[in-house]
């Protein structure tokens, strides 16, 4: 058994960093792995909300949500899946039970039974209907007269 002195440990460790050095390659897949293993960075939250559906219950992504379109005592939810396509979920809340949940994450409330996602959509040149295009369809959601002047800014 070889007995190393501690200058010859400090030796092969600065070679072996010598090495490292050299090979900035190797010394940079080192560093990724470190920063991942010890990362603090806080990761995204991707913010859903529960939707109960005659088949049970859904979470839907909010950025995924187009809008709502209130009907009586219950809701059509209008959303894109992971293809871009529109589809849409019956459920058997009423709108303002929603109203809450999107209006702090800037959905439009733009008449008496529609709430729309600006992400998804633009304003008319008149003020009078949001027009959102999906996969080259238009669908129009009206605006009421009295809610007009608050999408200016929306244009």
């Amino acid at each position: 058994m070889k007995i190393l002195l501690v200058a010859e440990v400090d030796n092969l460790e600065m070679l072996a960093l010598q090495r490292l050095v050299q090979d900035t390659g190797l010394l940079n897949k080192i560093l990724k792995k470190v920063e991942a293993e010890h990362s603090t960075a806080p990761q995204p939250v991707v913010k859903t909300i529960p939707v109960k559906t005659n088949r049970g219950w859904v979470k839907l992504n909010i950025k995924d949500i187009v809008y709502l379109k209130g009907s009586g005592h219950s809701v059509v939810i209008y959303y894109l899946d992971a293809r871009g396509a529109m589809l849409h979920l019956n459920c058997g809340k009423a709108l303002k039970k929603y109203s809450a949940l999107v209006t702090e994450d800037g959905f439009y409330f733009t008449h008496q039974s529609f709430f729309v996602n600006p992400l998804h959509s633009k304003l008319n040149e008149k003020k009078t209907r949001f027009i959102i295009t999906v996969k080259g369809v238009d669908h129009e959601i009206p605006v009421a007269r009295a809610r007009k002047d608050n999408f200016c800014h929306a244009a």
